[in-house]
């Protein structure tokens, strides 16, 4: 019912539906959520706020520690035209976490502005998995996390992760 009020409200599209942590999510925004629209930056990065503050209102050993990257990240990391690999456009995104302290990182990626993927790295399991909402499969996406992975351990840590370790999965 909280919804269904929503789209019956009149308000203008650029109007804040929700303020949280820095994140804004306009009623544009949140318009887009009807099928057929297209899922925003701003719905997705609130979301990984959202998830990452329940993972840490978990108490029990159960709960695996998480980190949430932004949605820009992988555009980031794949810089310019010709998406080169660009390890010094996000090497600062980590500057106040070390990944390795965790159990996974999450990855969402928006691909071409036409649908979204997302990249699970296990730091247990030493896998990258590549989901995607469309089912096509794309190791290059998988090798280029990793590759970030091992760029920001040596940045960091000072040590390469060992490749006989990691495996893809795409």
């Amino acid at each position: 019912r909280r919804v269904v009020r929503i789209w019956q409200l009149e308000v203008e599209d650029s109007s804040p539906i929700v303020e949280y942590q820095g994140f804004t999510v306009s009623f544009e925004d949140f318009s887009r959520l009807l099928p057929g629209g297209w899922l925003p930056d701003e719905v997705v990065n609130l979301y990984m706020v959202l998830l990452k503050e329940r993972e840490q209102r978990g108490s029990d050993k159960k709960t695996l520690k998480c980190h949430f990257m932004s949605s820009l990240f992988y555009a980031r990391l794949m810089s310019g035209k010709r998406q080169v690999y660009d390890y010094s456009g996000v090497r600062r995104w980590t500057r106040k976490v070390n990944l390795f302290e965790h159990d996974r990182v999450i990855v969402p990626i928006n691909i071409s502005n036409s649908h979204w993927a997302l990249v699970l790295v296990d730091l247990r399991s030493c896998s990258v998995q590549y989901f995607d909402s469309l089912g096509t499969c794309s190791e290059g996406i998988a090798r280029d996390v990793l590759r970030w992975l091992n760029d920001d351990s040596v940045d960091k840590r000072k040590k390469e992760l060992d490749s006989e370790e990691w495996r893809l999965c795409a």
